[in-house]
């Protein structure tokens, strides 16, 4: 995303450059993310859905509120977007507290046990000894980077009940149509990109297990039960960012990689803050955050608040004129927001609080209770066909 010459001077001009820029933007996110879900790799697909959400609703947002485009009606339930893009805030949501968020997580657990374990046969299955998981965890590298709860909160299921997980196959759908749509309208439809982290293609493994026992192995049994899904969720997020949010296709690839990386690093640590402040934290939970927090890469990545927002909205209309006649606009852009620290300097940020969370997260997780076999000792291989 190099210079654009703009036609005239003043504001008209300035204004001009921001929403090309911002155009550029969203086409950057949405052929990186479009390269992600549309690959052969289906799982990598569902862990880039959220983000694709992200990027196809506040690029259609934008085009319409400042670029004055007729957008189309999106075949995506706008309820369930609109929760599927607040979802990667984590616990960083302005419209309900941990302990109303942690609720809500548990009841959509409760309904999918329910919706596996419900039913003359499910109960016979039970009482013969038949394994009978209803948590599924999927792991790159044997580093868990989503379960079946976090796929569907992040699908915007937030609301408890059997039938909203039935109908996960449909929601999933629906939204990976809504962002086909905004790819076409932005003319990406023949453009082609490589998959992002397509190395690790074959990595990719899934476990059964029982929620109530890997919960009770988790994160050491250090955490209160009602926290454990909540940090899954986030630890499952930051490893995802970290394990597979790359892409070596071009630089407008490499750079919705980073922002990527950014907005989910930006809210891990945010959440890490909020639970930080939770008064019903025990002692040895609340140490452990507290020790994440004290690192350099989250509290750094802590201050690019308005870069997040930036360029997660597109706005860019607050970027002075003189950021714009940098020969990579986005480096001007950076360099405003962060106070004159360059692209490559706030990448290398962003990298390293998502490895060092990545790495003591799921550290944490898979770190057995006393006398316990731990979170990944519990999980088996999907039965096969």
């Amino acid at each position: 995303m190099t210079r654009m010459r703009g036609a005239g001077d003043g504001a008209r001009a300035e204004a001009e450059a921001s929403a090309q820029l911002g155009l550029l933007i969203a086409r950057a996110d949405l052929g990186y993310v479009r390269a992600a879900i549309e690959g052969d790799v289906v799982e990598r697909g569902l862990t880039f859905l959220q983000h694709a959400v992200l990027v196809a609703y506040e690029a259609h947002a934008f085009c319409t509120r400042q670029l004055g485009i007729a957008m189309p009606d999106l075949l995506w339930d706008a309820a369930l977007a609109a929760a599927s893009r607040t979802s990667g805030k984590f616990f960083d949501d302005k419209h309900r507290d941990i302990e109303k968020l942690a609720g809500d997580i548990r009841r959509l657990t409760d309904a999918t046990r329910a919706s596996f374990r419900e039913g003359r046969r499910r109960r016979l299955a039970r009482l013969l000894g038949i394994h009978n998981p209803d948590l599924a965890v999927l792991s790159v590298h044997q580093i868990p980077v989503a379960t079946s709860i976090s796929l569907a909160f992040h699908a915007g299921t937030q609301v408890p009940g059997p039938s909203n997980i039935q109908a996960a196959e449909r929601v999933v759908h629906d939204l990976a149509t809504g962002v086909g749509q905004i790819v076409a309208v932005l003319g990406l439809a023949e453009v082609k990109h490589s998959a992002p982290a397509g190395e690790l293609d074959s990595a990719w493994v899934w476990g059964d297990g029982d929620s109530q026992e890997c919960y009770s192995q988790a994160f050491s049994g250090d955490v209160p039960e009602r926290y454990v899904p909540l940090l899954l969720l986030l630890q499952n997020a930051v490893a995802t960012a970290a394990s597979v949010a790359t892409s070596n296709c071009c630089n407008d690839c490499r750079f919705a990689a980073f922002k990527h990386r950014l907005v989910v690093a930006h809210h891990a640590a945010r959440s890490l803050a909020k639970l930080n402040a939770t008064p019903s934290l025990n002692k040895a939970t609340l140490a452990r955050v507290r020790s994440l927090l004290d690192d350099p890469g989250p509290s750094g990545v802590l201050r690019l608040r308005s870069l997040r927002n930036g360029l997660v909205h597109l706005g860019l209309s607050d970027v002075p004129r003189e950021a714009f006649a940098a020969d990579n606009q986005v480096e001007g852009v950076i360099m405003h927001y962060t106070s004159g620290q360059g692209y490559a300097d706030v990448d290398a940020l962003v990298s390293r609080a998502l490895t060092m969370l990545n790495e003591q997260l799921t550290q944490w997780l898979l770190e057995p209770p006393d006398g316990g076999i731990g979170f990944a000792g519990l999980l088996r291989p999907p039965p096969t066909a």
